[in-house]
């Protein structure tokens, strides 16, 4: 049976039942409710949504996807006073002309038009030849495409480099669990509700890496999460985690940490405004959310050379189709890359790879964001290491010097002393 998610889409899915049943959805004005938007104009069309919930508690779906699919199925009674079965194609355009409207962009259109044709397959089939149901046919009338318009497409507003990422991972020093939430979103590829249901027995901490298992509510299913550029995070987390105690079990690895918590798991809308703040204290412009970090992780692995098929196995997708999804790289970015491959512009301007630094006294790893090493507390910038030997080696030839004039002075001492001590016995004979 379906598991309830971190959104509580139990709780919403029961109540879009409820309200199905009792007719709360005939009507734009209903006593003691808010209004409702999509309201079904045709009361012959309520059977199809009773079916159609039957349909998909049998399919066992996720609670968030029968909700996407009776809320497409609302929408088309809104926009219809006709029953489902005198729908025709004319009909759909005139319904899919309307959504246009309010959906802004073509991914939502598209599926809004996807949910219809599920519901059309499950609700009004198509028959074969001997006359019984074929849910493997889109029924005639949604035989229909949602095409892009080119000229229409405008680039993301919520692309970062990897030089601004370093910076935001370095303004939640202070706070570990976020470093290490939004580092296993950009590098690990994971998801927010799966990040929040992962337990602190669910990681294993190896010398210089981590793996962590997604053993439940994953979208792919179950996966493992191998941490190693942002092994840190996860150590640095679980040695300052309250609730944490080696080998208990069920122990949330990210917890709410709000005053008013009512769960003990964090909400990954808590997660975004903890990065609202930061974003907002840092002067960083850009709208972003835990998904821009996901869309960001994989457009820098894909620009940085990473084949479509090793992004693909990170991120436990079925396919590579997905990378299509994320990937919000440009024309211009591969142009570089091209410039960059040929040697015509230096390689400081290519995106570099975010990894864990090694410190070389005493071989503790660090986070990428970190300064000094939490071990020895030695800078672990290179530069600042070879200007921090210079300043030692100039206040050593400074120590040498002020000894060596230490010592003729005392030699000079020595012999005034001895001269003094000449003079007065050659006095005391005379």
């Amino acid at each position: 049976m379906v598991q309830n998610d971190i959104y509580n889409s139990k709780k919403q899915w029961e109540s879009v039942v409820r309200k199905i049943k009792d007719g709360t959805y005939l009507s734009a004005r209903v006593k003691n409710e808010h209004p409702v938007k999509y309201y079904i104009k045709n009361k012959d069309n309520v059977k199809h949504f009773k079916k159609l919930i039957k349909e998909l508690e049998f399919k066992d779906l996720s609670f968030i996807k029968r909700i996407q699919m009776v809320k497409a199925l609302r929408r088309v009674a809104f926009l219809t006073d006709k029953r489902f079965e005198d729908v025709n194609r004319d009909d759909v355009k005139e319904i899919v002309i309307e959504m246009n409207k309010v959906l802004n962009t073509v991914n939502t259109r598209r599926e809004f038009v996807n949910l219809s044709k599920a519901n059309w397959k499950i609700i009004l089939p198509e028959l074969d030849y001997k006359g019984r149901p074929d849910d493997s046919i889109v029924p005639y009338a949604w035989r229909i495409k949602v095409s892009a318009d080119k000229s229409l497409q405008k680039d993301r507003e919520d692309k970062i480099t990897d030089t601004e990422y370093m910076k935001i991972m370095k303004s939640m020093n202070k706070n570990p669990m976020y470093q290490l939430w939004f580092s296993m979103i950009y590098t690990n590829l994971a998801r927010p509700q799966e990040l929040a249901w992962i337990n602190t027995d669910n990681c294993e901490i190896k010398d210089n890496y981590a793996r962590v298992r997604i053993s439940e509510h994953g979208k792919e299913g179950t996966k493992t999460l191998q941490l190693v550029d942002n092994y840190y995070y996860l150590v640095t987390w679980l040695r300052q985690h309250p609730l944490y105690k080696k080998g208990k079990k069920g122990i949330p690895l990210f917890i709410n940490q709000s005053n008013n918590r009512k769960s003990l798991r964090i909400h990954p809308r808590s997660a975004n405004q903890f990065l609202q703040q930061k974003l907002k204290e840092l002067h960083i412009d850009i709208k972003l959310s835990n998904y821009s970090f996901k869309r960001n992780g994989v457009t820098h692995r894909y620009l940085r050379g990473d084949s479509a098929q090793s992004i693909q196995k990170i991120a436990a997708w079925s396919s590579v189709r997905q990378l299509k999804t994320y990937d919000i790289s440009d024309q211009e970015e591969f142009l570089e890359q091209e410039l960059i491959d040929k040697g015509i512009i230096k390689d400081k301007e290519k995106q570099k790879k975010v990894s864990y630094k090694v410190c070389m006294f005493c071989n503790a790893i660090a986070p990428i964001s970190a300064d000094r090493c939490p071990s020895c507390q030695r800078s672990l910038d290179r530069e600042e290491i070879l200007k921090e030997e210079e300043k030692k080696d100039k206040e050593i030839k400074d120590l040498k010097k002020q000894f060596d004039g230490m010592q003729q002075n005392m030699a000079d001492l020595k012999k005034m002393i001895i001269e003094k001590a000449k003079q007065e016995i050659i006095s005391k004979k005379k």
